[in-house]
């Protein structure tokens, strides 16, 4: 399942190479699933021109505060 938010794949990619929060957090192993996820949509989104204007209009979007 990839991250729903650029908060959120931070936060999985710290877990994933070992960072814990403080009080608990996720493991290191849904960390890793959740970046292995990132990366393969990441990939899927750029093997087509449609899909990298997709991509690109969506940061354009977040990076403007129109998504979270």
């Amino acid at each position: 399942m990839p991250s729903v938010s650029p908060a959120q794949a931070k936060l999985m990619r710290a877990a994933a190479h070992g960072w814990k929060k403080p009080g608990g957090g996720p493991s290191v192993a849904v960390g890793k699933e959740f970046m292995h996820a990132d990366e393969r949509a990441h990939k899927r989104a750029h093997k087509s021109r449609e899909g990298r204007a997709d991509h690109k209009r969506e940061m354009d979007d977040w990076a403007e505060g129109k998504r979270k």
